[in-house]
């Protein structure tokens, strides 16, 4: 039964671990990273940025990216970017990549 659990565990701990390198590759895919760095001021706020101001929240992370995908207006920021329609499908791993980095 022990053997079952560890070997459980060692799979999710795999599947979240590969979630959030997926998102940290789908930022560099979406172009992300043209304006956003992961840690540090670039055009727009640093994805670490983002993570502390939600609080690494991963709803609000995810509306902030759904809502700035389809307008270009994202909540607290001044600049507007363009709209970025691959986002939508992106925004969940993208979101879960972001809150870790609180």
């Amino acid at each position: 039964m022990k053997v079952i659990s560890v070997a459980f565990a060692a799979v999710a701990l795999a599947a979240a671990g590969s979630t959030l390198a997926g998102g940290a590759d789908l930022v560099q895919k979406d172009h992300c990273t043209a304006c956003h760095a992961v840690k540090g001021p670039r055009i727009g706020p640093s994805f670490t940025e983002i993570a502390a101001k939600t609080g690494g929240k991963l709803a609000v992370v995810k509306t902030a990216i759904e809502k700035g995908a389809k307008t270009g207006q994202y909540p607290g920021v001044t600049m507007q970017m363009p709209p970025q329609s691959q986002y939508k499908a992106d925004a969940a791993p993208i979101a879960k990549w972001i809150s870790s980095l609180k």
